[in-house]
């Protein structure tokens, strides 16, 4: 374990252990502004262009281009103006290009680039593309007329659109989240836990261990040293300004805000009725050195359980078995930035960190394996339509009827965008319903059904995103994290999240509030796992 740990390298920087001075900080933020200043180039070409045309220009004749356009050739200036004009010249010749790259190239070709959401295999032509946008326009064109100038902005968020990357993400940001008025436990926080298997650590030591990995965590992020998401290719804003750690949500009278604070020095703990203040660095700013219960009810705890900061933007609880779980504030990011920390988290843990080898405190240790199903891989059946089939299935048998579902997802298509929406109810899926409800179908029939389903369905991946590529989660199952749950959005509605390794097991979170008449969560369950087998059953030889 020892050698195969040492190839490894920690997505946190395990060398940022000292908490930043006024100084320290300042060098860093002026440090990262540089290089987010002039990117996609780096700093010192730009210093090595900007030096190399203030020669070129400080030794050129005033009456060559471009210097003929800046100087005077009738009157003699001052040495100092000469310098200043002959500086502000060369910052314009270097930083110029950069804008271009920058603004032209990358911005308007390359990241707005979003042809692949239309490109399928049908492979439409340009000509189906522009009369698209062409119906788009006559269909704002048809509504101006009947709606106010308040409910028509068109206008004004084009006009908006050219200040800022996303004018939709301040909207999203205060009306999806901070406008509301219900309680911030289950409508708008996320729960997670930690490890399928136990960790032999007792509670002190476990929590000793959280705080310096989320410690490490949030130093990095300060260096700008953690690797985006989607293995570098995915831009996170969300991280902008240390809201995963430092962040308050303060309550308004008809909205809230949310108020972000300096980086974090101590973590604040509730323990038996009493608050404390524990710091997690030492009076030198170093930080301090590394020294359940069955997961329905634990998951349903960390969602909606007591000892709860819900206007803070990060929780984490501890069970006396080492255990650990949370609850995250939604409205500062979303699952990429909550699954992007979690798996840093775990791959670090398991990779890097080390736990007595004697413990007492260890309650029970739970194996979930229930949905594990030997399937032929030759069927190529999507894993996550898979399951999104099954919850189709199970939905009809509670429901009686087919009802609005939607898949959210983190796709980051758009610059500073938040959950985008995948609509999963089609004829195709449907079809497949009926034809498992209906004895006459044969097997072959409902196979065929269930894989038309499942192409058709528009999350074409084979499981859920492992954002990070630090785990095998497939080949090591119980190295990863169980993955997050969330309140039902609607009141009469079932809220699910899916944790799917298709060659192991399958963790699914169901929710459903208990004023609800239609929907229920145990039940769904149970028709949920029999509509898994049934399933599963369609795809094995036969």
């Amino acid at each position: 374990m020892s050698s195969s740990k040492s190839k490894i390298v920690s997505p946190i920087p395990l060398d940022v252990e000292y908490y930043p001075n006024w100084f320290t900080q300042l060098r860093w933020d002026l440090s990262n502004s540089l290089f987010n200043w002039f990117y996609p180039v780096k700093p010192w070409i730009f210093g090595a262009t900007l030096a190399g045309s203030f020669a070129c220009y400080n030794h050129a004749s005033i009456s060559s281009f471009p210097l003929k356009y800046v100087f005077n050739q009738d009157v003699p200036e001052k040495e100092i103006i000469r310098l200043l004009k002959v500086s502000g010249l060369s910052l314009l010749t270097a930083y110029l290009p950069i804008f271009l790259i920058r603004n032209l190239v990358l911005k308007l070709f390359i990241f707005r680039y979003k042809g692949f959401l239309r490109e399928d295999a049908k492979n439409p032509s340009f000509i189906t593309k522009v009369w698209a946008a062409y119906t788009i326009d006559r269909y704002l064109e048809s509504i101006e007329c009947i709606l106010s100038e308040e409910e028509y902005l068109e206008l004004l968020c084009k006009v908006y659109s050219t200040f800022t990357d996303n004018y939709v993400t301040g909207f999203w940001e205060k009306y999806a989240y901070l406008y509301g008025r219900k309680p911030l436990l289950v409508n708008s926080s996320v729960a997670h836990v930690d490890l399928f298997k136990d960790v032999p650590a007792n509670q002190a030591v476990r929590a000793a261990h959280i705080v310096y990995l989320e410690a490490l965590h949030m130093l990095g992020i300060v260096r700008q040293r953690i690797k985006p998401l989607g293995d570098g290719l995915v831009y996170s804003g969300h991280y902008k300004r240390l809201k995963m750690y430092s962040t308050c949500r303060i309550p308004g009278e008809k909205v809230d805000h949310l108020k972000v604070y300096k980086t974090s020095k101590h973590v604040a703990v509730y323990l038996r009725g009493h608050i404390y203040t524990v710091d997690a660095f030492d009076e030198h700013n170093k930080l301090y050195s590394k020294d359940p219960s069955q997961l329905d009810t634990f998951m349903r705890n960390m969602l909606a359980g007591d000892i709860r900061w819900a206007d803070k933007s990060l929780n984490y609880i501890l069970s006396k078995n080492g255990r650990a779980g949370g609850t995250t504030e939604h409205s500062i990011g979303d699952g990429a930035e909550f699954d992007h920390v979690m798996e840093n988290f775990v791959a670090t843990d398991l990779n890097f960190m080390t736990y007595p080898e004697k413990v007492e405190d260890i309650d029970q240790c739970l194996d979930y394996q229930e949905m594990e199903h030997e399937i032929e891989a030759s069927r190529e059946v999507l894993a996550d339509a898979f399951v999104q089939m099954a919850i189709q299935l199970a939905n009809y048998k509670q429901q009686g009827k087919f009802v609005l579902t939607y898949e959210s997802a983190s796709a980051r298509f758009f610059a500073n965008s938040r959950t985008e929406t995948l609509r999963t109810v089609s004829k195709q899926s449907c079809a497949f319903v009926k034809s498992m409800l209906n004895e006459e179908c044969s097997k072959a029939e409902r196979l065929e059904l269930l894989q038309e389903a499942c192409k058709s369905h528009h999350l074409r991946k084979q499981r859920t995103p492992n954002v990070t590529n630090r785990t095998d989660e497939d080949k090591y199952p119980e190295r990863t994290w169980l993955g997050a749950s969330f309140g039902p959005v609607c009141a009469q509605g079932l809220w699910r999240v899916l944790q799917i390794w298709w060659q192991s097991l399958n963790c699914i979170y169901i929710s459903s509030l208990k004023s609800a008449t239609t929907t229920d969560a145990d039940d769904f369950r149970i028709l949920l796992s029999e509509s898994l087998d049934e399933m599963a059953d369609l795809l094995k030889k036969y």
